[in-house]
């Protein structure tokens, strides 16, 4: 019995062992793309055409490249397609990020994606949409609530807006909701 209890012991140590050195810790980068990928789980119930991890991968290497806080481009996609990047708006637009075909043409020259088709691709439609959301806050001064709103209506119709005093709070408000629910979702403050 002694013996067995010994080679046990030592079979349970060595598996343990073997275990730490298969295992090693994560990288800060994979932990933040754990993290995402359980906000996005969580959220996107439902939409089994949706890889949680993949593109947790795919926001946080944009918000990295574009300088934007990956829960507020996550919060983005939730406000804009709950996830679903299949969806289609009723006035053509397309993807996670509700991109407009015709905004190919526009930043196409930038971001390498030039045809409205090119949409339907995941990484695509997300280079596209983060790509004119940065535009639009540095055009806006950095006002985050001014450049979600002008993703939403478009640059002009908030300009006319702003000069009218009435600019519309329900679009922003529900972005940012999700991002003050999605912060403490994943409890960082900040991923970049």
């Amino acid at each position: 019995m002694r013996r067995v209890t010994k080679i046990g012991l030592v079979s349970l140590i060595m598996s343990v062992g073997m275990f730490a050195a298969s295992h090693r810790s994560l990288s800060q980068e994979e932990t933040q793309v754990l993290n995402l990928a359980q906000v996005i789980a969580k959220e996107a119930k439902g939409q089994a055409k949706v890889s949680p991890y993949g593109l947790s991968r795919d926001v946080l290497a944009l918000s990295k490249e574009y300088n934007i806080d990956p829960l507020l481009i996550t919060s983005l996609i939730k406000v804009e397609s709950s996830f679903n990047p299949q969806a289609k708006s009723q006035v053509g637009a397309i993807g996670l990020m509700q991109t407009m075909p015709a905004l190919t043409k526009q930043v196409g020259h930038e971001t390498g994606v030039k045809n409205a088709d090119d949409l339907w691709d995941q990484k695509n439609n997300l280079k596209t949409g983060v790509h004119y959301f940065s535009y639009l806050l540095n055009k806006y001064n950095y006002d985050t609530h001014k450049a979600l709103t002008a993703y939403n209506m478009g640059p002009g119709n908030l300009n006319k807006a702003i000069k009218a005093g009435k600019v519309p709070n329900i679009y922003a408000g529900k972005v940012l909701k999700n991002y003050k629910k999605f912060m403490l979702a994943s409890n960082q403050s900040n991923f970049l």
